[in-house]
């Protein structure tokens, strides 16, 4: 058993990682649906409380699970007269000392490259997760490791911009805590330590990655742009998020156990930029090439702090658990795909749940609360995100063979995206941009007949809607557990 824990742990993948698939799931066990932080559940308590590795007994687990997105999100109709023109090409903005160019250069809406709204927000992932705890001390000392391998692919990074830039590539919308997020590889080591009877303490930390690109161009001949000399370098650093937890049993046993946790905020980032020379043309002053650069965050998770209280009684034959358990996310300092840091807010979500086992066998129900931090998007951007309440089920069968333990496991569970419907305001704080102000023809001087009032190619202009489901399905064998 102790060689199969270790053969495992150094075979897995050693670079990018991410955790936002099992924020968003609770997790893929189906001991407990939806504890984490006061009661052990099987591989994955590695990441949610190393504290409760020190009692665990040696364990390994292998889990297939599916993530589906059953997901609705309906923009409102355009009304007339918003559109952008063709005419935006030969425009020059109003201003009080004559005319300027445009601030920006909206696209005429007619002539998009994708339809708005062309993205389908649906979908399943499938993942593989593996882990176990291995005792060093019996009783005293254990190291775990969850690792969850989505099956499509090993990293996605696909950025979108929630503003009127969206028409410029997809013109589309997106579920922000969905989408690359989902699709990436999570690998996480904890330790527990036993301290006293009555307390056990933890640590642990994600594999993230910090990626740096550079792009140097050489264009021959700026009337061919299609036909250039290019060497781009790429260098990938491995950086961990830790994560702390505790674990305090008053009564020296399991009947009841506090647990507190806190993970640091983490994210995954690209740094990179392009180097722009020409055949024939004058640098700024100091330069001999054009410089261009960019910040992509990925996978970003807030600072959390966790608790909860879990017991267990017997009960006519049955041995009954219960669990309680609270989390705060700082969500304020969210940064989205581009960095920036939208106006979110602090959020806390409730869990809770019961199990019973008896025999060979234990049934187990989960209910879970998480409040969106989005605030209605009455204005330029377009995050989209839902207040969920999840019901999750869980079953497990144990047996014994020549003293080992050997069980199989199977999860089930739905989180309901509860409905919400946004409507675009002028008196928003920061509005939709109106991104063909009034505006005269540049060779006439004349009016830019299109250009009086609002334009905006702004994908969610003037309202959309979403809602829908997330179901998890998760099937696994452990040994030891």
């Amino acid at each position: 058993m102790r060689r199969l824990f270790l053969i495992a742990a150094v075979s897995l993948p050693a670079s990018a990682a991410a955790v936002p698939v099992l924020e968003l799931t609770g997790g893929f066990g189906a001991d407990r649906p939806f504890a984490a932080r006061s009661a052990a559940n099987g591989a994955q308590t590695a990441y949610f409380n190393p504290a409760l590795l020190a009692t665990d007994r040696t364990v390994f687990e292998v889990r297939a699970a599916a993530l589906g997105r059953a997901v609705d999100l309906d923009l409102d109709a355009r009304p007339a007269g918003y559109d952008v023109p063709a005419s935006v090409r030969d425009a020059r903005r109003i201003t009080a000392d004559g005319t300027a160019r445009l601030d920006r250069r909206p696209l005429p809406t007619a002539e998009l490259r994708s339809a708005r709204g062309s993205v389908e927000p649906g979908g399943t992932d499938v993942f593989v997760a593996l882990g176990g705890a291995l005792p060093l001390w019996p009783d005293r000392l254990s190291l775990g490791f969850t690792a969850v391998l989505p099956t499509g692919a090993f990293q996605n990074q696909y950025p979108w911009h929630v503003d009127e830039r969206a028409q410029y590539f997809d013109n589309s919308l997106h579920f922000e805590r969905f989408g690359d997020r989902l699709q990436m590889t999570t690998f996480t080591t904890g330790l527990g330590v036993r301290v006293l009877d009555q307390l056990s303490i933890g640590a642990g930390a994600t594999m993230l990655n910090e990626a740096r690109t550079t792009a140097s161009i050489y264009v021959p001949d700026a009337g061919e742009p299609e036909v250039v000399e290019t060497a781009t370098s790429v260098a990938v650093d491995a950086v961990f998020a830790p994560h702390l937890g505790v674990a305090v049993r008053p009564l020296g046993d399991d009947r009841l156990t506090v647990g507190g946790t806190l993970h640091f905020a983490s994210e995954s980032t690209v740094d990179g930029g392009s180097e722009l020379q020409f055949f024939d043309y004058a640098y700024p002053e100091g330069q001999d090439a054009l410089f261009q650069n960019f910040t992509y965050v990925y996978a970003f998770e807030p600072l959390r702090a966790g608790l909860g209280v879990a017991g267990e009684l017997e009960a006519g034959g049955w041995q009954l658990d219960g669990w309680l358990e609270g989390t705060w996310s700082q969500w304020s300092a969210y940064r989205d795909r581009h960095g920036a840091t939208p106006d979110w807010s602090d959020t806390v979500d409730v869990r809770g749940g019961v199990r019973a086992e008896a025999d060979a066998d234990a049934f187990s129900a989960g209910l879970w609360y998480a409040p969106s931090p989005v605030p209605e998007q009455s204005g330029r951007t377009n995050y989209v995100d839902n207040s969920r309440l999840g019901l999750g089920l869980g079953w497990r069968h144990g047996w014994t063979i020549e003293g080992q333990r050997l069980s199989v496991s199977v999860g089930l569970s739905g989180q309901r995206l509860l409905q919400r419907a946004h409507q675009k305001r002028s008196d928003a704080a920061d509005p939709v941009v109106d991104e063909l102000p009034d505006a005269v023809q540049v060779s006439t001087g004349e009016p830019l007949v299109g250009s009086a009032g609002l334009q905006t190619n702004n994908p969610g202009f003037p309202g959309f809607s979403h809602g829908g489901w997330l179901w998890t399905a998760t099937v696994g064998v452990g040994v030891g557990l």
